[in-house]
């Protein structure tokens, strides 16, 4: 094995201890903003583990109803595409049912106002 000269340990040994500061930075860091947001510092799949079984709420707010051009309600919108206006009811039965996590997915364009407030409908 080849001999590392004196520049090159050195360099080596700075090196490693930028990354090991680097590595302590973070680590506070990540710790600091844990502390300031509230958020769990736990893996994506302690996350998942907690979530438990999931449903998805079908593309019920994905509707557009781009293809009539003309402006709807957000009823119209919820159920252009055959799904039922979705009811605190239907919510709690999923939950009942065992479901911990509701997926949500949303077109939003659909939905804003115009500028500047682009207020949600």
């Amino acid at each position: 094995m080849k001999q590392l000269s004196t520049k090159n340990k050195f360099s080596l040994f700075l090196k490693l201890g930028i990354l090991i500061l680097s590595g302590i930075f973070l680590t506070v860091s990540a710790h600091a903003n844990t502390a300031k947001t509230g958020i769990r510092d736990i893996t994506a799949i302690e996350v998942t583990e907690d979530m438990g079984a999931g449903m998805n709420l079908f593309n019920t707010l994905d509707a557009t109803m781009s293809w009539i051009g003309s402006e709807q309600t957000p009823e119209q919108s919820e159920t252009a595409w055959g799904n039922p206006i979705t009811t605190q009811a239907m919510v709690q039965g999923m939950a009942d049912r065992g479901f911990k996590t509701l997926r949500i997915p949303v077109t939003w364009y659909n939905h804003m106002g115009d500028a500047p407030n682009y207020t949600i409908d």
